[in-house]
């Protein structure tokens, strides 16, 4: 009666232990999975920023380029400025001044910045001191990540 009772304790303690991995197993899947739903979710939010004002004046560099996210786009500048990778409808709002999106963009303090772009496609590299004063030039390259 006693070896029953303790094959019978040892087949529950196995099927208790069993439980325990695939719970744990299931959960950790789990938690993966909303923080790569977070992750992707991050990577896809657009940034929308206000146009300058129309009594300002809009000087601005820019540079239509094409690529993808197998390739860097590199920005050289000798002061620091406001870059951003905009697409095709977002570059028109821009250049009309009207409040639009940016995927990429940032004060650019480290140079050279370097910005991947999510998709293949036509983009425009534009660079600008954010309304206010000074000068700023600049230069763009594609070049393959790797």
């Amino acid at each position: 009666m006693r070896r029953i009772a303790k094959k019978i304790a040892l087949g529950v303690d196995k099927l208790i232990e069993k439980w325990y991995i695939t719970t744990a197993r299931g959960i950790i899947k789990r938690i993966k999975s909303y923080f790569h739903q977070q992750r992707r979710r991050l990577r896809r939010q657009m940034y929308t920023i206000t146009p300058i004002p129309p009594n300002e004046s809009a000087n601005y560099l820019y540079w239509p380029l094409q690529a993808g996210p197998n390739e860097i786009i590199e920005v050289n500048l000798d002061n620091q400025a406001n870059v951003y990778l905009l697409d095709v409808a977002n570059y028109d709002k821009y250049k009309n001044r009207q409040p639009f999106q940016y995927q990429v963009g940032a004060w650019a303090t480290v140079i050279p910045f370097r910005i991947t772009p999510p998709y293949q496609g036509l983009w425009y590299v534009v660079v600008d001191l954010g309304g206010y004063p000074g000068r700023v030039t600049a230069s763009t390259a594609v070049i393959p990540a790797g």
